[in-house]
């Protein structure tokens, strides 16, 4: 094998953050803009990045909606280009939550909020267990405190993953769906899209188009599609924060509500009274909004162009639904297209997008609505202008949902379905070094007759997950050394950013060195059952006969 120079790690740098000074100074955030800033760099993540002017998908905005698009198709073959006006991804602020159905769709991340407390004039009114979802329904439990920054790092290496760079800060000037195309024409758009900081034109053809370009969307703008829906009078300050407080709720998803004081900054003691709250931190972020509570006439066009996330629905941040809908928007829309794009799927597969996204957003925003005027207590209309107060709980059917024979009890169509086996994660690095000749001999144990995963697997009870510091570019060619491993694992690919605030690579989370790595045993319900270093994989034969 031929030699490798040592391991570096990623180029930093410092955001300087002045978005609201207090007496304790700014917050300067740490990012990593080879990594993170897409095209934006001299030195991308993604050498001599050229994209083809021939695409699938073209995407509209990078936020977390249009990220979990790209990152979607792009794991199911689809060719995507993915543009965004912004010089980098966001650095700090906006959504900060992940429900359950989210996490088990994409990923788990942030710690667990299991309470909901609502105070109101100094008494507590409500504290009670929230955002719950029954155990046979979901792994995963509460809200989980993750941050729009950290969510779009993840699918931001994803697509890293997969050559792929999002286009900054670039913006489609315009673009042509020719609607009337022989059937022949396989990409009936035509896009103009022009570099803001270059001023370098491009036209790219697509097969379709997803506008996940916000509130304001563009696309939508372009399209005869009407934003319907009321403005209100109310207006959502947010401050992220550490706050030095006496409030006995922690982690909590928490309201604090006054009849007689307003909710501005200055007033937040004479709001919390009778606890005391100070900052004990710099502000990370503050922002002041007009709510909104808007959902699109129709979430797409001619089956080929499609909007998700805040263009086609909006409302107040109470609740944690924007972030979530929008994501389950981006991989509702992501699995259909792949079909279609592949000649799988029949066009009207695309007709169920609209049907049931709508219906959901419809029913995020209804039940913010509700949060929005307990908290508000205030009775404007709702989004069709009456005041009903009951929200349909019901899914309809569709193309693909069928209603459920009655003989078959338990589930429902068009919910989730209730697959345990234990996953073994082996920790490889970048397979060499000092690691490279115990890889080799954990390689040639497994394939042997006695091996833990020879004895116990006759029932597929296990699923091994090689996880590596390295590109699916490099990772490929080095795990072909390795045949056991290369003909039965998944690779995973370790490029979390380092130990920091945004979390950390699975290596440093785990404690698996880069000289020893290390065998994990995961449970079904993803707790740990045992590790140990990879030199000591065959102590896992008397782990397994206490279970098997």
């Amino acid at each position: 094998m031929a030699s490798h120079s040592a391991y570096v790690e990623a180029y930093t740098t410092e955001h300087v953050n002045t978005s609201l000074p207090n007496s304790l100074g700014v917050n300067n955030i740490v990012t990593y803009p080879h990594i993170l800033n897409g095209t934006n760099t001299d030195k991308p993540a993604v050498p001599n990045y050229k994209p083809k002017s021939e695409v699938d998908v073209i995407i509209i905005g990078a936020g977390p909606v249009g990220l979990t698009v790209a990152s979607s198709l792009l794991r199911q073959g689809v060719t995507v280009r993915i543009l965004d006006k912004s010089l980098h991804p966001l650095i700090v602020g906006r959504a900060d939550s992940l429900q359950p159905r989210t996490m088990e769709e994409v990923f788990a991340l942030g710690p667990r909020i299991e309470h909901t407390v609502v105070y109101k004039d100094g008494k507590k009114q409500i504290f009670a267990e929230s955002h719950q979802s029954p155990g046979v329904e979901s792994r995963y439990q509460g809200l989980h405190d993750a941050t729009q920054t950290e969510v779009e790092h993840v699918f931001i290496r994803d697509l890293i993953r997969h050559d792929v760079l999002v286009e900054r800060p670039c913006t489609a000037t315009s673009y042509k769906f020719d609607e009337d195309a022989d059937p022949s024409v396989t990409h009936p758009i035509t896009v103009n899209i022009t570099n803001q900081q270059t001023g370098v034109e491009e036209v790219v053809k697509a097969r379709f188009m997803v506008g996940s370009d916000g509130a304001h969307s563009m696309i939508r703008k372009s399209l005869p599609i009407s934003f319907d829906g009321i403005k209100t009078d109310l207006h959502w300050g947010i401050v992220d924060a550490v706050f030095d407080t006496d409030f006995p709720h922690r982690w909590t998803f928490g309201t604090v509500l006054s009849s007689e004081h307003g909710e501005a900054l200055v007033q937040l003691n004479k709001i919390f009274a009778p606890y005391y709250l100070k900052y004990a931190s710099p502000v990370d972020w503050y922002t002041i909004l007009t709510i909104n509570e808007r959902v699109a006439s129709t979430f797409t066009y001619k089956d080929r162009i499609f909007l998700a996330g805040d263009s086609c629905h909006v409302h107040s941040a109470k609740g944690a639904f924007g972030m979530n809908t929008g994501i389950m928007d981006a991989h509702n829309l992501a699995w259909k297209l792949a079909m279609l794009v592949k000649g799988i799927a029949k066009p009207g597969l695309l007709d169920t997008y609209d049907q049931e996204r709508r219906e959901n957003a419809t029913r995020a925003v209804r039940t913010s609505a509700r949060y929005l005027r307990f908290v508000g207590n205030c009775t404007f209309q709702n989004l069709d202008g009456s005041d009903q107060k009951d929200i349909d709980e019901t899914r309809s059917d569709n193309l693909i949902n069928v209603s459920v024979d009655p003989a078959v009890k338990g589930i429902r169509s068009g919910y989730r379905a209730p697959d345990p086996r234990f996953t073994i994660l082996v920790f490889a690095s970048d397979f060499v070094g000092a690691i490279e000749p115990k890889l080799k001999a954990l390689d040639r144990y497994l394939a042997t007759p006695k091996s833990f995963y020879n004895t116990f697997n006759s029932t597929d009870l296990f699923k091994i997950v090689l996880v590596v510091r390295a590109t699916p570019t490099v990772a490929e060619d080095r795990v072909a050394a390795y045949p056991f491993l290369s003909n039965t694992a998944t690779t995973v690919y370790d490029d979390q950013l380092p130990p920091g605030i945004f979390g950390a690579d699975a290596h440093s989370l785990y404690g698996a060195s880069h000289e020893d790595g290390a065998v994990v045993v995961v449970r079904p319900d993803t707790f740990v059952g045992t590790a140990v270093p990879i030199a000591k994989a065959a102590h896992l034969e008397g782990w397994g006969k206490t279970i098997v």
